[in-house]
């Protein structure tokens, strides 16, 4: 041990403080990655004696849904271990049949309950929930398996959707999960033993977003917050993945079989934490999918989404694609093996002149990148035009070049000078001429070749020389317009790229980094030398002429170049503009730098330590931690800087959304400030909420402060959402909104009741109304709004008040139904606001953490303590609240900086600890 920390201490010797806390970060995250993933191979490779369930739990399982799919192979698996089972589903006929083979091929009890879960919540439902408590009473159940989901409708827009099929998924989705947990939990409690296993769904877990499938996900991210025993499955060969590959064109190497995931299900019940994935190609899809960017996810899942909706077969590739290309890793991955299959090949001397003909057009042949292009053109056997530096002689040759056989063309001049300068100090002849180069004379040549290129019919190749300094890097302070024309051939060439490939012809553009040129001498003079990363011109032209006519729009020839381009990639784009405003500053005023070559660059893109240290440097393992916690603190900085950045902003007009904004809840608490605030703007409101006397006087309120603004006001008991009795109150909101010029809701209307109190003992209707005014009301009032935006097609904006108790801290015990309807609506913002994009209507979720609220003055109460350093007020809140609205992206958490700071400490914090923090705490005010 003693030698391992003196190696230690050797090797880290040279670096600083900060560099060794990168380390550590970076240590601390690979030792989490790698901790989980032996876990789950540990528990893999654990055997499970078939008479271990009913040993530790009880003797009866209660499984939902049993007639089909995971269902029925759960059943069948808990009774090969030798559990008796309450089969509970709709179809008698089916619950017999299934019964019958359970007990025939392993003789164990059974009892059928016919129970359609769509009835939950519902008169027509208290019967067979009735039944269902009398079956399990007395029985020793130890295992619950709630598996019956609804997925239908499936790909539809929100505002599309059929009412009667969202609220009957609704129903199976979260109320039966809800019900048949409760029923059961008083027995398992008084025995002191059971597991509880609701089955999730990948859609709302691993990937961020499910659009045009928002109800399904929405529902399934309620059960993980439920639950806290999710087993989430990916594919798996059942009907509903029967009708999904049948749009999709099959996802067969990754859906596992009924019987398959079962096995592995049964063997994790009572094992692992919170949230788990059974069978091992499952779990390598999670890994895979925890890589790939939230973009990256919404991009690919709405395109399929889309194309399901449209019933377009999609091929089994692009299914593949998505799951595994698409992966970020994956990505990154590709990407590098087809730079490498480019690079390798080597073109044989006649390939340039067989494919595209004999001639090739070089400008600015007689030095550096372009002396050695045109050499190397030559001596793959093509005949040569040589453009020199007066740009007027461009003219002159244009019929000569257009009279030419298939050629290629090489954009290579360009003009760098004047070099670090501010713009108002600059020459403006001599950035003039740098535009009539950079800019004017490729956009000419290239014209003018493209002209025979396109009457000839026979294809050719276009080489437009552009810069790293404006393609992988994000500015180039003091030589702005050097990087500003590089980056108009960029551009250029892309779009030509796409424009001309029907026609044969390939345009790109080839971005070098650092080429041992004159430009890149003086350069090096002023900055130390870079000679690490710079290549001759020589061998640049060798990896450049190899990429004519392979490849995409954007390359950067050179494997060193290529390595400096991901480098560069990883790296901040705020930390890019820092060094490089220094960097050119300091080559502006031509001082001595105190680095060597190999040093500056690894300052610019490590900034680690000194190559001319004595002292060794620390081993490329520690190096790749200290990378590792950098990208991680990197990432953690930026979203707090983006934060800031939207809370420094200058205020938004909202009216561009529309003249109306429809809020609920609007009588007390966060709404009152909102619509306070929403009429400061100058919006006019249609209040919701279910007391008419409160809703005249904060509509009296409003029109006293801010005469010209209209008010209307709809009584609607939102706690009668989805029930016959809330029909006519959600007809006249309709009817409310229907011509009105609605650009803005805010879902405010929020229920807490019950609070600290165990599932199995809380009161039925109180946690009924909790699910329909956080979760139908939600829904519904979303829904009746939608179709005027989507109609008007001006966008608009949609805000769902939501809880940092659901998203900052991963459970909240004793208040789980709260907790789990707040993330129901995450998932549900998540969704829309992908599925919503592309019409411009932005749907977000704003989790406040602590505000000044009733609901919070009566738990300080409850409790006997204050959070008052924690809390803000409801016009802060609101203020805030209303700024983000269109803003960021569909999570956010307004209230200040303190909010966001509150919510950068719950993220670091290990889920164990808060789970143990958040359970002590719940209990003690239980206690009170």
């Amino acid at each position: 041990m003693a030698s391992h920390v003196f190696m230690i201490r050797q090797e880290t010797a040279p670096a600083q403080w900060w560099f060794l806390s990168l380390a550590f970060v970076g240590a601390a995250y690979a030792a989490t990655v790698t901790l989980r993933f032996v876990a789950y191979l540990a528990l893999c490779r654990c055997h499970r004696p078939k008479d271990d369930l009913r040993r530790r739990y009880g003797e009866w399982a209660v499984v939902t849904g049993p007639t089909s799919g995971i269902g029925r192979a759960m059943a069948l698996e808990l009774a090969r271990h030798g559990l008796n089972l309450v089969l509970v589903g709709r179809d008698p006929a089916i619950l017999r049949e299934i019964s019958g083979t359970v007990r025939s091929l392993h003789k164990v009890k059974t009892k059928t309950m016919v129970f359609d879960l769509s009835l939950v919540w519902t008169p027509d439902g208290d019967e067979p929930l009735r039944r269902l408590r009398e079956a399990v009473e007395g029985l020793d159940v130890g295992v619950v398996v709630n598996n019956a989901g609804v997925a239908k409708p499936g790909a539809v827009y929100l505002h599309e959707a059929d009412v009667e099929a969202w609220v009957r998924m609704v129903r199976v989705n979260m109320s039966a999960v809800t019900e048949v947990t409760a029923v059961v939990l008083p027995g398992m409690v008084s025995r002191g033993r059971g597991a509880i296993v609701n089955i999730g769904s990948a859609g709302s877990e691993y990937i961020p977003s499910l659009p045009l499938y928002t109800m399904y996900a929405a529902t399934k991210r309620y059960v993980a917050q439920f639950s806290r025993s999710l087993h989430a499955p990916f594919f798996v060969d059942t009907r509903l993945m029967f009708r999904f590959e049948e749009a999709a064109g099959g996802v067969s190497l990754f859906t596992v079989t009924p019987d398959a995931y079962a096995r592995a299900a049964v063997a994790w019940i009572g094992r692992g934490g919170a949230l788990c994935t059974p069978a091992v190609r499952h779990q390598l899809l999670r890994r895979m999918a925890a890589a790939a960017p939230d973009s990256v996810h919404d991009w690919i899942l709405l395109r399929l989404a889309t194309w399901n909706r449209k019933h377009i077969a999609t091929p089994w590739w692009f299914i593949l694609r998505a799951f595994v290309g698409a992966a970020y890793v994956g990505f990154v991955a590709l990407r590098l093996l087809a730079y490498l299959w480019l690079c390798l090949p080597r073109m044989p001397k006649g390939d340039l002149r067989r494919r595209y003909g004999e001639w090739a057009v070089v400008t600015g042949p007689t030095s550096g990148i372009g002396r050695a292009m045109a050499l190397e053109l030559a001596r793959h056997g093509l005949n040569l035009v040589l453009v020199g530096r007066d740009p007027a002689i461009l003219r002159q040759i244009s019929d000569t070049i257009a009279s030419l056989s298939e050629l290629i063309v090489v954009n290579n001049a360009g003009v760098a000078e004047p070099g670090a300068v501010y713009l108002h100090e600059a020459d403006v002849e001599a950035w003039a001429r740098m535009v009539r180069v950079n800019v004017s004379a490729v956009t000419e040549v290239t014209a003018a070749v493209l002209l025979g290129m396109v009457a000839r019919g026979r294809g050719g190749a276009v080489v437009n020389i552009g810069s790293a300094a404006s393609e992988s890097i994000p500015s180039l302070p003091l030589y702005t317009i050097y990087s500003s024309t590089k980056r108009y051939v960029a551009q250029f060439s892309r779009s030509l790229h796409v424009e001309y490939a029907s026609k044969g012809i390939h345009v790109q553009c080839q971005a070098p980094f650092l080429v041992d040129t004159r430009l890149m001498f003086r350069f090096e003079e002023a900055a130390g030398g870079v000679s690490l990363f710079t290549v001759t011109p020589d061998a640049y032209a060798r990896a450049a002429v190899a990429w004519i006519g392979r490849g995409g729009a954007l390359c950067t020839p050179g494997v060193r170049h290529q390595l400096l381009r991901r480098m560069a990639a990883a790296v901040p784009d705020s930390v890019h503009d820092w060094i490089l405003l220094h960097l050119t500053t300091w080559n502006r005023k031509r001082q001595s730098c105190a680095l060597r070559s190999d040093q500056m660059m690894a300052s610019h893109f490590y900034g680690m330590f000194r190559q001319d240290d004595p002292a060794p440097a620390p081993a490329w393992w520690f190096q790749s931690l200290a990378f590792l916690g950098a990208a991680y603190v990197a990432g953690v900085t930026l979203r707090l800087l983006a934060y800031v950045a939207i809370c420094l902003g200058g205020p938004k007009d909202l009216r561009r959304y529309g003249a109306w904004a429809v809020i609920t809840g609007p009588t007390s608490g966060i709404g009152r400030a909102m619509a306070l605030e929403l009429a400061r703007r100058g919006l006019n409101l249609v209040l919701v909420g279910r007391d008419p006397a409160r809703l005249g006087e904060i509509s009296g309120t409003i029109r006293s402060r801010h005469g010209r603004v209209q008010t209307k006001a709809v009584v609607f008991d939102l706690s009668l959402a989805s029930t016959p009795d809330g029909d006519q109150p959600l007809r006249r909101l309709r009817e409310a909104v229907a011509g009105l010029d609605v650009g803005v809701v805010v879902n405010n209307a929020g229920e807490g009741r019950p609070g600290a109190v165990y599932l199995h003992e809380a009161d039925v209707e109180a946690w009924v109304r909790m699910a329909r005014v956080n979760v139908s009301a939600v829904t519904e009032v979303t829904a009746a709004v939608l179709p005027g935006m989507v109609e008007r097609g001006r966008g608009g904006a949609v805000v769902n008040l939501g809880s940092a108790a659901s998203e900052a801290i991963p459970s909240f015990p004793l208040y789980t139904m709260y907790a789990s309807t707040k993330r129901y609506v995450a998932q549900f913002s998540r969704s829309l606001h992908v599925e919503y994009a592309n019409k411009g209507i932005h749907v977000q979720s704003q989790t406040p953490f602590f505000v000044e609220t009733t609901m919070l003055a009566k738990l300080e109460e409850e409790v006997g303590l204050s959070v008052s350093p924690l809390k803000v007020s409801t016009d802060t809140y609101a203020r805030a609240a209303v700024a983000w609205i269109g803003r960021g992206g569909p999570l956010c958490t307004p209230g200040g900086l303190l909010h966001q700071l509150m919510w950068c400490i719950t993220a670091a914090v290990p889920e164990s600890v808060l789970d143990w923090i958040v359970l002590r705490f719940t209990t003690w005010n239980r206690g009170r």
